[in-house]
């Protein structure tokens, strides 16, 4: 009876109503359920229960209004001034991937990741971000953030 009762089916109609009522409002409000704003705020983390149907981890790292680059996806290109934020989010990219960066003559930002394990296989280097016109706006993009760690861009740029 017990189980019945936590699980909202032994609750009065008017109390199922104002449950579901709330989850929705939490839903159209910020993409998640209640759970899942009650995970994010425990995790510190961007929590969302529906991603266990689409077979994704319920929480992953706060982007914080971070642009995001998923692992075998096409690399974010864009202009420094058109940025609304100062970094990026790097999502799938395994513990022991590096990165490093260049500026190149015209200004451009590029960045690369490899996995230092594959050091040896040329199709292990990737581009992750390529930002144009950095040369007279580094400010315009400062950060990435790589499996819970945050890097410096000025750090990589070789």
């Amino acid at each position: 009876m017990l189980a019945v009762w936590l699980s909202g089916c032994g609750l009065p109609p008017a109390l199922s109503i104002i449950s579901s009522l709330a989850e929705g409002i939490s839903f159209a409000a910020n993409g998640k359920s209640i759970s899942g704003v009650a995970l994010s705020a425990m995790t510190a983390k961007d929590c969302a229960v529906y991603r266990i149907i689409t077979n994704e981890d319920v929480c992953v790292e706060a982007t914080d209004g971070y642009l995001t680059v998923r692992k075998g996806e096409t690399a974010l290109t864009a202009a420094a001034s058109d940025l609304t934020t100062d970094g990026a989010v790097l999502e799938g990219f395994t513990n022991g991937t590096e990165l490093f960066a260049l500026v190149l003559d015209d200004g451009t930002l590029e960045i690369f990741s490899h996995l230092a394990a594959d050091a040896d296989d040329r199709s292990n280097m990737r581009l992750v971000a390529r930002i144009g016109g950095y040369g007279t706006a580094p400010e315009a993009f400062r950060s990435l953030r790589l499996n819970g760690n945050n890097i410096s861009v000025v750090d990589i740029i070789v």
